[in-house]
């Protein structure tokens, strides 16, 4: 009986320690990984000036801007290893499409990464299809295809009205989806919303750890108890052997 209290004694102890250690994980969603590169895209050209002077600068920078208007707790650590897997797979759906041209056809943050390893936010980036092939953004391709039929065809009309009209879409379109302003107030209501489902997830968290901390006084509980019987048990081992002698 005593070998059973011992070992069940030790599980108990066990358990408790399981549950000290049980942390939630932390996962990024797309506004805020958009967040992150939009920082990202602003701060980055700073590093190595009196303001930014290091990268891990940097990242440290990054992380309290993100921390400020999510209400969360990312690290720089965190910050810089979502950067890095970002990249990774930037350059992966690139090299997809330069090498056969079969690749990965949509990468979620395409546009965004565009912006930052180009350097210009009205500049899309050329794409290499072969070592001579070259795929050219949408709207030069327009504007040369209606070079090229002008030439051919010196004595048709080509009416204006529709490359104009044309031109004109593409740069308002352009125009709002590479617009810093409307793109980081869109971030900032799709974020607004995501908080209010953080704190709602939060909320579940806290009532899980309630009942974690629950179960941890439950189980010190259960040690005292077996403590109480050892020292109970020893108590009458101790008597017994003094009425042996």
């Amino acid at each position: 009986m005593t070998t059973t209290l011992y070992n069940f004694f030790f599980q108990v102890v066990g358990d408790i320690t399981n549950l000290e250690n049980k942390v939630p994980a932390w996962n990024w969603n797309i506004n805020q990984s958009k967040l992150l590169l939009d920082f990202y895209k602003e701060l980055r050209p700073k590093v190595g000036s009196s303001e930014i002077k290091t990268l891990k600068k940097l990242w440290t920078t990054i992380a309290v801007k993100l921390n400020t208007i999510l209400g969360t707790n990312i690290s720089p650590h965190n910050c810089e290893n979502r950067w890095r897997v970002l990249e990774g797979g930037y350059k992966k759906f690139i090299d997809g499409k330069n090498t056969t041209g079969n690749g990965r056809t949509y990468f979620e943050f395409e546009e965004e990464m565009n912006q930052i390893f180009q350097g210009k936010k009205n500049v899309k980036p050329v794409i290499l299809l072969s070592n001579t092939t070259v795929m050219q953004p949408y709207e030069e391709e327009i504007n040369n295809r209606d070079i090229n039929n002008m030439e051919m065809s010196p004595t048709k009309e080509i009416p204006t009205t529709s490359k104009s009209g044309i031109s004109k879409t593409i740069s308002r379109k352009s125009g709002k989806r590479n617009n810093p302003v409307i793109n980081r107030n869109k971030i900032l209501t799709e974020i607004r919303e995501d908080k209010k489902k953080f704190y709602e997830e939060k909320l579940v968290m806290e009532k899980e750890k309630l009942e974690l901390e629950k179960k941890k006084i439950a189980a010190l509980e259960q040690k005292n108890l077996l403590l109480q019987a050892r020292n109970e048990i020893l108590r009458t081992k101790g008597s017994n052997n003094c009425d042996c002698v």
